[in-house]
């Protein structure tokens, strides 16, 4: 399936005007969840995550100018805000899918805040355990199938 993607924004860190039409297949295997508690990754830039599936996660950051000639790593460490001694995960394989700019409002364009899109490498068994954990425990499941049967009048 291919999916026809719409990047567009202002990145005035990078000096330069983003408006291109992408077309690439759609590779997600995992479906992607929203956390219901934060999560926050390093990768060279600490962020919030937005969205994370068993392959991969946005997160937001803000742009550092003196990190533009730096390569980003890649490995990175997930870790929640409950600070427990299991709250983390590191060394996680990362890949860099896309890293850009979110358009901002006028009044607050004195910091850029940028987006990355993670695909996760491959993972150990430890890491893929801890990951399952993490999901189960910290995003939000929707609620379709409750809907469903409520609508017929059964229950599951």
């Amino acid at each position: 399936m291919i999916d026809k993607v719409k990047v567009s924004g202002n990145s005035e860190a990078m000096g330069e005007k983003i408006n291109t039409v992408v077309r690439c297949p759609d590779r997600r295997q995992y479906p992607r969840f929203r956390p219901k508690k934060i999560i926050y990754v390093f990768q060279g830039d600490f962020g919030k995550i937005i969205d994370i599936s068993m392959g991969g996660l946005l997160f937001t950051y803000i742009f550092d100018k003196e990190s533009l000639n730096e390569e980003t790593p890649d490995k990175g460490v997930l870790f929640f805000s409950s600070g427990g001694r299991d709250d983390y995960i590191d060394s996680i394989p990362f890949t860099t899918v896309s890293d850009s700019a979110v358009p901002r409002p006028r009044p607050l364009n004195s910091c850029v805040v940028m987006q990355r899109r993670i695909a996760f490498g491959k993972l150990t068994e430890n890491q893929t355990e801890r990951l399952e954990r993490l999901l189960l425990k910290h995003i939000s499941l929707p609620r379709f199938a409750g809907k469903a049967y409520a609508s017929m009048g059964d229950k599951p």
